[in-house]
C-alpha cells in the first residue's frame, strides 16, 4: 500500500516537488518572479526573500 501524506500520493508530491524546482530555476534564469509566485495560492501574501 502506498503512504499518502495529507491526501496526496508519493507520485502526486514528487511531480509537485519537481514542478517547484522547474520553475524556480526558470525564474532565475529569466528575471521573471511572477512566474515564481503564480505557483502559490492566490489569498495569501508572498514576500520573496531571494532578492
Amino acid at each position: 500500500m502506498e503512504p499518502v501524506m495529507g491526501g496526496w500520493s508519493k507520485e502526486e508530491i514528487e511531480t509537485a516537488f519537481k514542478t517547484y524546482q522547474v520553475q524556480g530555476r526558470a525564474a532565475a534564469r529569466s528575471g521573471d518572479r511572477g512566474r515564481w509566485g503564480e505557483m502559490f495560492t492566490e489569498d495569501v501574501t508572498y514576500v520573496e526573500q531571494a532578492s
